[in-house]
């Protein structure tokens, strides 16, 4: 039985979908499209048995229960159209397309955010992507955080599409961030080292992430370059995977939240008189793809950024 017009859906599975893979039972049983549907599992929106399950091919026996959230905009939601909005283009061939984003624009089409997306501008100088991967998000392979500016690449190409998913998912994808954090409880971190934990929605708060929920591994490689006076912090993070918030998350469960990070944060952290959003920036990213040695593209500090790392050298509090 299931409702694909309600904001959760609840199947049973038939004994004619018995060991075939989630995703194709979400397909099979519901109004969803399987890139929707692969798209619910990575965002743990899908619970089988009792379970959050984000595996496509994770098999399901007749008469399992799945339970799937899904906003009602999300189903049969337009495709985005091309705007003509600049982009700041650091790399391009006939396969990938590597764009310097700047903070505050999102990637893709969100609640509340129909336009005016990187997806929206890629559309108009490649219009090519459209048929790459989910109609929504069409030739995005990984994300960043709208508050978080810095390096992205995107897919123009069938053959690139594929292969940088698999280097994303093989973890095979150099992504190097710089944050500004500040001490806020605890002794902080070392001045180099590894964190690794799980990675699951926070109890009580389902816009954040925690390192103590959830199935999957989070692992975050950092080294302090820089410390001031009232506890800032200059901080290099280096992915080894890629978790929706991982870095926020992993600095601020060892008392380091990103300067101008509210939800992680909170208040008197998000409210900075130096800076105006979260001071993130994904300043490297490097990629090897079957026809192409790896390349690594540099992104140089924002200017509100380096405004603010002046003001900490000269002694400014970050409060």
């Amino acid at each position: 039985m299931t409702d694909a017009t309600a904001s959760v859906l609840q199947v049973e599975v038939d004994t004619a979908l018995h060991q075939q893979r989630i995703d194709r039972v979400l397909v099979e049983a519901t109004s969803l499209s399987r890139s929707q549907a692969v798209k619910l599992l990575k965002e743990e929106q899908v619970v089988l048995n009792g379970a959050i399950v984000t595996r496509p091919a994770t098999k399901v026996a007749a008469g399992d229960q799945v339970r799937v959230t899904l906003a009602l905009h999300n189903v049969g939601a337009e495709e985005p159209s091309a705007e003509a909005i600049p982009l700041n283009i650091v790399f391009e061939d006939e396969d990938i397309l590597v764009v310097d984003k700047p903070s505050g624009m999102v990637i893709h089409p969100a609640p509340g955010h129909d336009s005016g997306t990187l997806v929206h501008a890629v559309l108009h100088h490649a219009p090519q992507i459209a048929s790459l991967g989910d109609p929504e998000r069409p030739g995005i392979v990984h994300r960043l955080d709208r508050g978080t500016s810095g390096l992205v690449i995107v897919a123009k190409s069938p053959r690139a599409f594929e292969a940088l998913q698999e280097r994303f998912r093989e973890q095979q994808v150099h992504r190097q961030y710089v944050a500004i954090a500040v001490r806020t409880s605890g002794q902080g971190l070392e001045a180099e080292g590894t964190i690794e934990s799980l990675h699951g929605r926070a109890p009580g708060d389902r816009r954040k992430y925690s390192g103590s929920e959830g199935t999957r591994q989070a692992i975050t490689h950092f080294k302090t370059l820089e410390e001031f006076r009232y506890g800032a912090v200059l901080m290099q993070c280096q992915l080894q995977t890629g978790r929706t918030h991982q870095i926020r998350m992993h600095l601020s469960e060892h008392g380091l939240p990103i300067l101008g990070d509210t939800l992680y944060g909170g208040r008197a952290v998000g409210s900075s008189a130096l800076i105006s959003r979260m001071a993130l920036h994904a300043a490297e990213v490097g990629v090897a793809l079957p026809w192409m040695e790896e390349r690594r593209f540099v992104s140089p500090l924002p200017a509100d950024m380096t405004h603010v790392l002046d003001k900490l050298r000269k002694g400014a509090n970050w409060r």
